[in-house]
């Protein structure tokens, strides 16, 4: 019996002297999963780095990426860019149960070629830019009275406009569209949501429009006055080139349709 109390005293003792490693093991594994749950109830912003389109922006904490099946359901099919883009990318918050969600961040890159100087130059009278602005979305749910406001950035070759368009499903939606001109064409971002709604989400949107950023090596480089005549020109002889080809296949078809139909008749 005295054998068994020496013995567990010296359990006891033991067990006395681990607690004080016990305790801060417990401590971090009990402040790893608070601080677990807290992440999980409040989502922290989101880096995004696009390698296809070169581009980079924040997601605000709470959005995610839309998918693929989901953009192609949302674009617009009266949108011009969207004919000549290579795809777009929608951002969206992760609550949104429906189809459209509430607030919509889109980015949508068109490689087509190098916008000219002279038209950037052209941006830059406050007239010639909204003349350019509406030319640009007539016929897609905007009127002229629509668009509020116009900017255009020289040193980033940014154009900014604000505008609102009557959407069928959605009514009144507001929209701010940055368009980024490139070395390859451009990269338009754009941030919507309904009009009476906008001013609810303007800390995120606002998060994305400061945060987004055009790679380097595909940012519009200024050139020599010789440099972009000669380009000019390139351009031009391109056009007329595929004009050309186009001309000359009609005349082919049409030689070739009118043989046929001389043997017919030579048949009959």
């Amino acid at each position: 019996m005295l054998g068994s109390m020496k013995s567990l005293r010296r359990k006891g003792h033991r067990l006395l002297h681990s607690l004080p490693l016990v305790a801060p093991v417990f401590a971090w594994l009990l402040l790893a999963a608070q601080a677990e749950a807290a992440e999980a109830s409040n989502p922290v912003s989101l880096v995004v780095t696009n390698q296809r389109d070169h581009f980079s922006l924040t997601i605000p904490a709470g959005w995610k990426e839309l998918p693929a099946a989901q953009v192609a359901a949302l674009l617009d099919p009266n949108d011009k860019n969207a004919t000549r883009g290579d795809g777009a990318c929608m951002y969206a918050p992760a609550a949104t149960e429906s189809l459209r969600p509430p607030a919509l961040v889109t980015v949508s890159a068109v490689r087509y070629r190098r916008i000219s100087a002279s038209y950037l130059r052209m941006l830059e009278d406050e007239d010639l830019r909204r003349m350019a602005v509406f030319d640009h979305v007539r016929g897609e749910g905007v009127l002229e009275r629509d668009i509020h406001e116009t900017e255009y950035d020289t040193n980033r070759h940014l154009l900014q406009v604000t505008l609102q368009r009557a959407d069928p499903t959605l009514g009144r939606v507001r929209e701010i569209d940055h368009v980024y001109y490139t070395e390859t064409g451009s990269i338009t971002l754009s941030v919507a949501a309904r009009a009476e709604e906008f001013d609810a989400w303007t800390n995120a949107f606002n998060q994305v429009l400061t945060s987004f950023s055009v790679a380097p090596e595909i940012r519009y480089k200024p050139r020599p006055p010789g440099e972009e005549l000669q380009l000019a020109r390139t351009a031009i002889k391109s056009r007329f080139s595929l004009l050309g080809i186009g001309v000359l296949a009609s005349i082919v078809m049409a030689i070739v349709k009118w043989r046929s139909g001389r043997v017919m008749s030579d048949e009959i």
